[in-house]
């Protein structure tokens, strides 16, 4: 008898699980990107989302259901770019040269020199960076004016020297002038003003990997990854209460590269090279 139970309660799981699944598979929108060579970002900006085709060196705005060109920049032998922000009518685009590229069209108009960039964000013509690797242990977020080029400031994001470090680990977003970070070093979310002060901060449950986020009336959502579960982490700014709603269940999105946004979430699936809009 109480075999039977024990059957009878699993196969009622199964169905359950299965019809949540088809319930979330219902609602995929996926887009091939098989020709696009290597995805490095999916951005929302201004509530506009665009994807960086690195290979391409070109960026394409999401339009609903399907993507169209947006920049294509000409860059010869110097294809690899890691990030890219957008400020008016000029794109920001970081690299493995030690350089950020500025441009309104497709030829590049100036070039910033920043050793060792990764993650990029303009905010009132300043730009912040972050380290791709470590220095001398250490990785930073650098503040740099955009004009001169010049690097106005930097802190630490690190407490204990790091050794390693895989490309595109922290993730940034604009709020307000301001500028939120993801720190894995720390597991918080940080908030930063144009002094590089932190002036808010949350702590984030351990044992989960977190990706890119969003800041939207009073909101936090953040991308995160468990068991190969991929989820949204919700935080109230108002009270720091925090509520996780899982999306898909995949080893193959890159949280890194993902989007998530107020309206829609945009992941990135790096093994069948697509974009699965929920």
């Amino acid at each position: 008898m109480k075999f039977r139970i024990i059957l009878l309660l699993t196969i009622v799981c199964i169905a359950v699980l299965s019809c949540k699944n088809k319930e979330i598979n219902a609602e995929l929108k996926i887009i091939d990107l098989s020709s696009f060579g290597s995805v490095n970002m999916i951005k929302e900006i201004d509530g506009k989302i665009y994807v960086l085709n690195s290979t391409g060196s070109s960026v394409y705005k999401f339009d609903g259901s399907s993507l169209s060109l947006f920049r294509d920049l000409e860059i010869r032998g110097r294809d690899f770019l890691l990030d890219f922000d957008i400020e008016g009518d000029k794109v920001y685009y970081s690299n493995t040269y030690d350089e950020v590229f500025v441009s309104s069209g497709s030829v590049i108009e100036d070039t910033i020199k920043v050793f060792n960039p990764d993650r990029i964000a303009i905010i009132d013509s300043l730009l912040y960076v972050t380290s791709r690797m470590p220095e001398d242990g250490d990785i930073y977020l650098k503040l740099i004016d955009i004009e001169s080029g010049i690097e106005i400031n930097r802190i630490r994001l690190n407490d204990t020297p790091e050794s390693e470090m895989k490309f595109a680990q922290v993730a940034m977003a604009e709020d307000s002038g301001s500028l939120w970070l993801m720190n894995p070093f720390r597991s918080k979310l940080e908030k930063y003003n144009g002094d590089l002060n932190i002036i808010s901060a949350f702590d984030l449950p351990c044992d989960y990997q977190y990706g890119n986020f969003d800041v939207h009336d009073e909101e936090i959502k953040i991308i995160s990854s468990k068991d190969n579960y991929i989820s949204i982490l919700n935080i109230n700014l108002k009270d720091g209460k925090d509520e996780l709603k899982p999306v898909i269940n995949s080893a193959d999105i890159d949280i890194m590269t993902s989007c998530v946004s107020g309206k829609k979430t945009v992941i990135y699936d790096y093994i069948s090279q697509s974009i699965i809009i929920l």
